[in-house]
């Protein structure tokens, strides 16, 4: 288990990287707050979990990104039995699976759960971006439980055709 205790953090970009194959529970009682000057997060995410099966975050804490517009919770290619609970996000773009399919090979996502998740002031909610193409991918077993959107331009968003170098959703 990972602990953030009930107190708040300045915290620069982390990647928590596996392969991990048993249970792994992110605890977030405390604040996470990102650095205000938004270069680092440019070129890479804030915090990111990589090959983890069963990832469990939950706590009454929060994570600050402090308006760099991203995704709180981003959850990836060969994610599996992840669950995501009572996490407060906002400002920014909620709570996301994928960007899935970009690549080769990439593994389903399968088992996903997000329940008690409050979203202030984001653009989205909860969303499942896969490209359309060239490569194929799988998301399957998705819970979306008890999501309070407060101020959130687009709860529920599954985008069959994201792509990140289109200017608009008007361009599609």
């Amino acid at each position: 288990m990972f602990m953030i205790p009930e107190r708040k953090f300045l915290v620069g970009p982390m990647v928590f990287s596996g392969p991990f194959k048993g249970p792994i529970n992110f605890n977030l009682q405390g604040d996470l707050v990102a650095p205000t000057d938004g270069a680092s997060l440019e070129t890479e995410p804030w915090i990111s979990f990589q090959y983890i099966d069963q990832l469990t975050i939950n706590g009454g804490g929060s994570l600050d990104g402090q308006g760099t517009g991203d995704d709180y919770v981003s959850i990836g290619p060969g994610s599996r039995d992840i669950n995501v609970t009572n996490v407060q996000c906002g400002p920014g773009h909620g709570i996301s699976i994928g960007s899935l399919g970009a690549g080769p090979n990439e593994d389903d996502v399968i088992g996903v759960h997000v329940t008690y998740c409050n979203l202030t002031n984001t653009m989205y909610g909860v969303r499942i971006k896969t490209f359309v193409e060239p490569y194929q991918s799988t998301v399957s077993n998705i819970v979306y439980d008890q999501i309070n959107p407060h101020y959130v331009g687009n709860p529920i968003i599954i985008d069959q055709q994201y792509n990140p170098y289109q200017k608009s959703n008007e361009d599609k």
